[in-house]
Formats: C-alpha cells, structure tokens, sequence
C-alpha cells in the first residue's frame, strides 16, 4: 500500500488552511454581511481582488481560494523538504 510522504501531508494541509481561510472570508463577507479582520486578510493576500471586483461564490471557490491556497501549499513543501533533508544530512 503506498503511503504518502509526510511532505505532501504537510503541503495538502496547508494548502486546505490556505483554502479554509478564503472560504471563511466569503461567509462572512457574502453572506453574512460582516467585515473580515484585517489580521484575517493578511492571511489571504490574494483576496486583493476582492476589492477591485465583487466575485460570486463560483468565482471564490474555483478561481480564489486555489490561488491562495497554491503558496500554502508550496511554501509548506519546501519548507519540510529542506528540514527532512538537513535531518537526514545531519544522521548520516
């Protein structure tokens, strides 16, 4: 059975945090009328393009949330991929 590396467990979790976040936003900004945290919006740069555009929940969901959820992903990839081989340099 295969087993998945734990730096794709890492970079799939991330990239779901980077999701669920986007996702929050437009809860609360679409349908419940309410002004996310500015602490929030740093965590989604990409909702930039909230603020030129009003998108509808087809556009957040496959069009928003990925892009933010891409460098989540990635950054959590390389990250354990430098820590996984610098232990592994560090045991041989």
């Amino acid at each position: 059975m295969y087993a998945m590396n734990l730096t794709v467990k890492v970079g799939l979790l991330f990239a779901a945090l980077g999701y669920a976040i986007v996702v929050a936003i437009g809860l609360l900004e679409m349908n419940l009328n309410v002004h996310a945290p500015t602490m929030l919006l740093y965590m989604a740069p990409v909702l930039i393009l909230i603020s030129t555009e009003d998108p509808n929940w087809f556009g957040l969901l496959v069009f928003l949330a990925p892009l933010n959820a891409a460098p989540y992903g990635g950054v959590a990839v390389a990250v354990t991929s430098v820590i996984q081989y610098l232990l592994q340099s560090k045991n041989k």
